[in-house]
C-alpha cells in the first residue's frame, strides 16, 4: 500500500484493515519524513486558533469542493498531487484536511445514540391532528389553479385627490407653529443674536456685568480665569462625529501658550463623545477603555514562560522617592508598522494605533517595523526598534516612564521645534540595573542596545546569558544617572558608554559615527525594506493571535518574509513556532530559529524540559537528541576535542535538514567561518558526501576541527632539579 498523505490520515483515524494498518505502521517507523509528518498532523489538528482557509474571494485555492472529492477519493488522480503538496507546505490547509477526515471518520462510523426522550419528543411534534387547517392543506389534492383575473386600473394612492390634503396638512401645522416660535424669539429686544461670536480672551473681559447675560447658576462667567476649565468641565452641546476633532465646551479653546508636542498628540486623538476633562492626559484616556489594574503579567506558566522583570528596589539611603503612579503618561501614535502587546488570555495581540499604554504591558516590536510612543505631556519620545521587547513598570510623578528593556533597541528623541522649558526624565532598566535619563538639549538624540548573548557552554556548564550592547548619544547633550552613582554627562565629544555584562560602563568614549540601526536607508535598500514591511505587515490582523497567523509564514516562498516570521516567533518566546521552523525550507530562518531557543533555554532552567518534549514531539529519537545537544551549542574545547569533532561532521550527512543545519552552523562558526568546503545544507546528497570527505580529511590531518592546544611540559620535580 502506498504511503500517501490520505492513508496517512486513515491510518491516525484508525479505518484501514489491520494489514494495511500494519503495513503503513512499518513504513512510517522507517521514514523519518513519514514521522515528522505524523507528529505535525497531530499537532495541527491540537492548536488553538489557527486560521482557516478563505473560502470565497482570491484567496479561496483549492475549492472547498475540490477538498470534498479528496476527502471522497474521487479527486481526479493528477490533483490529488497538488493538493497534498499544498497540504505540506500550509499548515492551515493540512490542518483543514485532517480535522475534516477525523470529523467525517467519527459521523460515519459511529451510529449517532439518540436519547429516548429526544426520539419521543421528535415523534410527538411530528403527530398533527386531522382538523388542522395547516395539516389539511398539506395533505390536500393539488387542483389546477386559474389564473387571476386582470387589475382593475385604478388611481394610485398618492395622486388621488382625497388623501393628498390630508398629508400635507400636518406637515404645513409644523412649519406654521415653528415659525410663530422663531418670530418670538428674535423679536425679543432683550436677546442679541449673532451668527459667529468670537472667542473672549481673559485680555478682553473689561466688560461691565450689565453688558453680558447672566450665566446660570454653577456655570463661571466669560470673563472669569478660569474660563478653559469650565468649559472643559461642561456638557457638550453636540456628541463629535468620529474623525472630527473635538472643542471643549462646544466653542474654540482658548490657548494662552504655544501647544508642546504631546498636547497636539492629545488634541488630534480626543474623538469621544463623553465631556472633555480639564487636563490633556484625562481626555487621552477615553481613547482607549481602562485596563484593570495589575503587576506586570510575569512570569507565565507553560510554554515559554521565563521569569519576570526584578522589581525596583527601594535604596536606604537615598531620599524618598515620590510614590509609582498607575496613570497612563505613554500613548502609541505610529502611522504604520506593527507593536504586539501581550494579552493572557489571547497571548500575542496586534495593538490598534493611537492606543494608550499603561503600566504592566509587555510590548514586542517585530522586524521591520519601529512603534513610536509619545511621552505625553512632554517633548519627547521613544521609538522601539524592530526585533525589541520591553516592559513598562510604575514610575514616580517626576519620571515620564520607567522602561524595562529586556531585548532589543529604543530611541529616545527630545522635540528641536517645540522644546518646553524643563526636560522630562525618562527611567530605564537593564538586566536588573536601574537608570535615570535626562535628554538636557533640544534636538537630542540617543539609542540604547541591549543584546543578550547565549554562551555556548553545553548544558552540563549552564551558563547565565550575557547582556550585551551599548548606549550611543548622536545628537544634543544628555545626562545618565545610575543607580546609586553619580551622574554622567554626556555631549558630541564623549556620547558612548558601552554595556559589557548588562552593566554601563562608567569610562565615556567618543562616538565616532552612529549605528547602523539609528541611520535610516535611503535609495534601493530603503525601496526594498518597505515593500517588504507591506508584504510583512498583511500578516498581523487586528482581533487575531499572532500564533494563529504568524507561524504558517515560516513555510512562505520568500526567505525574507520567512526569516521575519521566525524571528516574531523568537521574540515572543512560542517554542512550538521555534522548533518548527528549525526544518524550514529557507537557511535565514533555521538559523533564526537555532539562535532563538539557544537564548530562551537560558533564560529559565524549566525550559530545558520544555524543549526536550517539544523536540521529541517533532523530531524521530535520534534527531531530537542530536538536536538537544546542537541547541546548546559547542565551545572551543569542544572544536579541539577528536571524538566531538568527528561527530559534528557525520551529522553533516543527517537525512533531516535541522540537524545538517544546526551541525554546519557550529562548525562554521567554531572554525572562524573561513572553511567551508563547499558544503551547503540544501545541497543534493551526492554534492554533500563530496564535501564532507573534505571535512573528514581535514579531521584527520589537524586532529580535530581546531588543531589542539599542545599540553603544557610538566615543571621538573624537586629531585630532578638537585
Amino acid at each position: 500500500m502506498r504511503l500517501t498523505l490520505r492513508t496517512l490520515l486513515g491510518y491516525l483515524d484508525d479505518i484501514l484493515e489491520p494489514q494495511q494498518t500494519r503495513e503503513i505502521g512499518e513504513k512510517v517507523s522507517e521514514s523519518g519524513f513519514a514521522a515528522a509528518l505524523v507528529a505535525r498532523i497531530r499537532e495541527v489538528v491540537r492548536r488553538r486558533r489557527i486560521a482557516a482557509p478563505e473560502v470565497s474571494g482570491p484567496g479561496a485555492d483549492p475549492e472547498p469542493n475540490v477538498i470534498a472529492e479528496y476527502l471522497d477519493n474521487t479527486l481526479a488522480p493528477e490533483k490529488v498531487e497538488d493538493l497534498e503538496r499544498l497540504c505540506l507546505d500550509s499548515d492551515v490547509h493540512l490542518a483543514e484536511v485532517a480535522s475534516c477526515h477525523q470529523i467525517l471518520t467519527m459521523v460515519l462510523g459511529d451510529p449517532v445514540d439518540v436519547p429516548p426522550a429526544t426520539r419521543e419528543r421528535m415523534y410527538a411534534l411530528g403527530s398533527v391532528s386531522a382538523s388542522d387547517p395547516r395539516a389539511a392543506s398539506e395533505v390536500a389534492p393539488r387542483v389546477a389553479a386559474s389564473p387571476p383575473p386582470p387589475p382593475k386600473p385604478e388611481v394610485p394612492e398618492y395622486l388621488s385627490s382625497g388623501r393628498n390634503w390630508r398629508s400635507v396638512l400636518p406637515g404645513a401645522a409644523g412649519l406654521l407653529v415653528v415659525g410663530v416660535w422663531l418670530g418670538l424669539i428674535f423679536s425679543d429686544p432683550n436677546q442679541s443674536w449673532r451668527i459667529w461670536e468670537p472667542a473672549v480672551s481673559q485680555t478682553d473681559s473689561t466688560a461691565t456685568d450689565s453688558e453680558k447675560p447672566e450665566a446660570p447658576a454653577g456655570e463661571p462667567e466669560a470673563g472669569s480665569e478660569k474660563v478653559a476649565v469650565a468649559e472643559a468641565n461642561a456638557p457638550p452641546q453636540q456628541a463629535p462625529e468620529p474623525g472630527v476633532e473635538a472643542t471643549l465646551g462646544g466653542e474654540p479653546a482658548v490657548v494662552a501658550s504655544p501647544p508642546t508636542v504631546g498636547e497636539v498628540a492629545d488634541a488630534e486623538a480626543v474623538i469621544n463623545p463623553n465631556p472633555p476633562p480639564a487636563d490633556v492626559s484625562a481626555a487621552m484616556a477615553a481613547i482607549t477603555p481602562p485596563r484593570t489594574a495589575a503587576p506586570p503579567a510575569l512570569p507565565r506558566p507553560g510554554v515559554g514562560s521565563e521569569p519576570g522583570p526584578p522589581a525596583v528596589a527601594p535604596q536606604a539611603d537615598a531620599a524618598p522617592a515620590s510614590a509609582p503612579v498607575s496613570e497612563s503618561k505613554l500613548l502609541y501614535n505610529a502611522p504604520e508598522g506593527v507593536l504586539l502587546r501581550f494579552d493572557p488570555e489571547e497571548h500575542w495581540q496586534v495593538l490598534p494605533r493611537r492606543t494608550l499604554l499603561h503600566v504592566g504591558d509587555e510590548l514586542v516590536s517585530p522586524e521591520p517595523f519601529e512603534a513610536t510612543i509619545q511621552i505625553l505631556n512632554s517633548d519627547c519620545q521613544m521609538v522601539v526598534a524592530g526585533g525589541s521587547r520591553v516592559f513598562l513598570l510604575p514610575a514616580d510623578n517626576r519620571a515620564g516612564a520607567l522602561l524595562l528593556i529586556d531585548r532589543g533597541r529604543v530611541i529616545f528623541r527630545r522635540s528641536a521645534t517645540a522644546p518646553l522649558p524643563e526636560s522630562t526624565r525618562i527611567d530605564f532598566q537593564i538586566d536588573g540595573g536601574n537608570y535615570e535619563l535626562e535628554l538636557t538639549q533640544a534636538g537630542a538624540e540617543l539609542g540604547l542596545e541591549v543584546i543578550p548573548q547565549a554562551s555556548s557552554a553545553p548544558r552540563d556548564r549552564l551558563q547565565t546569558l550575557r547582556v550585551d550592547g551599548g548606549l550611543f548619544l548622536t545628537s544634543g547633550a544628555a545626562t545618565l544617572t545610575p543607580d546609586g552613582g553619580d551622574p554622567i554627562s554626556l555631549d558630541a565629544t564623549a556620547g558612548f558608554l558601552q554595556l559589557v555584562n548588562g552593566r554601563l560602563a562608567e569610562v565615556r568614549q567618543p562616538l565616532l559615527s552612529p549605528p547602523a540601526w539609528m541611520t535610516p536607508l535611503s535609495g534601493g535598500a530603503a525601496a526594498v525594506a518597505q515593500q517588504t514591511a507591506r508584504q510583512f505587515e498583511d500578516a498581523f490582523q487586528l482581533g487575531l493571535s499572532v500564533d494563529a497567523t504568524i507561524p504558517a509564514l515560516v513555510e512562505a516562498r520568500y526567505p525574507r518574509i520567512s526569516e521575519l516570521a521566525t524571528r516574531t516567533l523568537v521574540l515572543t518566546d512560542n517554542v512550538v513556532g521555534m522548533v518548527r521552523a528549525l526544518s524550514a525550507p529557507h537557511e535565514e530562518s533555521r538559523q533564526a530559529a537555532l539562535v532563538g531557543l539557544a537564548t530562551w533555554i537560558r533564560r529559565d532552567p524549566g525550559n530545558a524540559q520544555i524543549l526536550d518534549d517539544e523536540l521529541h514531539r517533532v523530531f524521530m529519537e535520534d534527531d531530537a537528541a542530536r538536536m538537544a545537544r546542537l541547541v546548546w551549542g559547542f565551545g572551543p574545547q569542544d572544536a579541539q576535542d577528536p571524538q566531538t569533532s568527528q561527530e559534528l561532521v557525520e551529522w553533516l550527512a543527517d537525512p533531516e535538514v535541522a540537524v545538517r543545519e544546526a551541525a554546519f552552523y557550529h562548525i562554521r562558526r567554531l572554525t572562524g567561518g573561513q572553511l567551508t568546503y563547499r558544503y551547503h545544507p540544501d545541497l543534493s546528497e551526492l554534492k554533500r558526501s563530496m564535501s564532507i570527505k573534505q571535512w573528514e580529511s581535514h579531521i584527520q590531518k589537524e586532529g580535530a576541527l581546531i588543531e589542539p592546544a599542545p599540553t603544557p611540559a610538566e615543571s621538573p620535580t624537586e629531585l630532578e632539579v638537585n
